[in-house]
Order: C-alpha cells, then structure tokens, then sequence
C-alpha cells in the first residue's frame, strides 16, 4: 500500500494502478476521451492530462502509475488551460458543431468551448462505405485509437503521422469487405465521435 494525495486529499491506495483509476475510485473526476474500460491504455488523446508535483511537464492519468507520496493536481489554470488546447485541436478535426457527437459536446461544454476556432485540416471530409455494415467519415476521426484497441482481428490500424494520420484497413488499407472482418459492430461501439458508424 502507498500513501499519496489527489488535489490535497489523502489517499491510501494499492500500487499499480494508474491516476486515473485511483481518482474513479475516489470519486474524483478527471475527463478523458480515448480511455475506455477493458481497452488498452495509449494515452493519445491527453484530455486526462494531470500535474505532478515535481514535474516539469503535465501526464496523462491513464497511463501515469501512482506512486508513494505523489502529489496530484487535476484542476487549476495549467491543467484546464492545457485540455482547453487539446479539446479545441480535436474540434479542429470535427469541423462544424453539428459535426459533434455526445461526448465531444460534453467535453466541450465542460471545457467552455463553444466551437471549433481552428480549421479542419482533414480533407475527407466524405462518409465512405467500407463494407455493407459500416462506414467511415475521416475528418471525424480524432485518433483515440478506441477502435483498434477493441478490434479482435487487429484489422484497423494508423497510417502515416502528423497531420496526414489516417485509419486503414486490413494489410494494404483495403476495405473491410477485403478484410477478414466479421462486422461485430465493436469499433462502432467504441467510436465516441461516429466516425465510424453504421452502414445504413
């Protein structure tokens, strides 16, 4: 057992675990995007950032282990301003406010962010069926990588970096049809901003 504090309140905890578990387990609200429970942990998205004392840098709590007498912070104006940041880049890539599934609009709401002021750098834009079951619209996708955490088959995957970071499918960025997709539903589930969603 170790003894650490989260936004000044002492904690008596079990090691390995992460920030963000323990503070759920005390009822301390961190935000996050590309965690999802029973997932892998990638620490993409930083919605969950966090201060350390005795760090230069913020951490996601998804993926930053507790350790004996870790001092937390989760809420002052480095941490807010910092997710502000981070939420608005991913509105980049969302576009218009219609464009916003529930949770971006939570998170943005929760963020004080009203609409996108930077501009979507995504250029496709276009919904495109993947198979008969599923479809694909890009320039929603924010790279949470939810998806390919929860696809058994390890059929989806990124490509390329930086602003030219796409999804692809199967070995030669097929379509899912080309795949050995079953069309379990299971990244759709997972996909928080309905980038991909059902082929109807």
């Amino acid at each position: 057992m170790i003894t650490m504090t989260i936004d000044a309140k002492v904690i008596t905890t079990k090691t390995n675990k992460t920030v963000l578990q323990v503070a759920k387990e005390n009822n301390i609200s961190i935000p996050t995007l590309c965690a999802f429970a029973g997932l892998e942990t990638r620490s993409v998205c930083r919605i969950c950032s966090i201060e350390v004392k005795g760090t230069a840098f913020l951490s996601p709590a998804c993926s930053t282990m507790v350790k004996e007498g870790m001092e937390i912070i989760t809420d002052n104006d480095k941490v807010r301003n910092a997710r502000k940041v981070l939420m608005e880049f991913i509105l980049a890539e969302q576009g218009e406010t219609e464009n916003w599934g529930v949770q971006i609009k939570k998170l943005a709401r929760e963020f004080n962010v009203e609409k996108a002021r930077l501009k979507l750098t995504n250029d496709s834009a276009r919904l495109i069926p993947q198979s008969e079951y599923i479809t694909l619209t890009r320039a929603l996708c924010i790279h949470c990588d939810r998806c390919i955490s929860v696809c058994k088959y390890h059929i989806i995957h990124r490509a390329k970096k930086g602003a030219s970071v796409t999804l692809t499918f199967g070995e030669n960025n097929e379509s899912l049809d080309k795949t050995n997709c079953v069309h379990c539903g299971d990244c759709i589930s997972v996909c928080p901003t309905g980038a991909l969603a059902n082929g109807e």
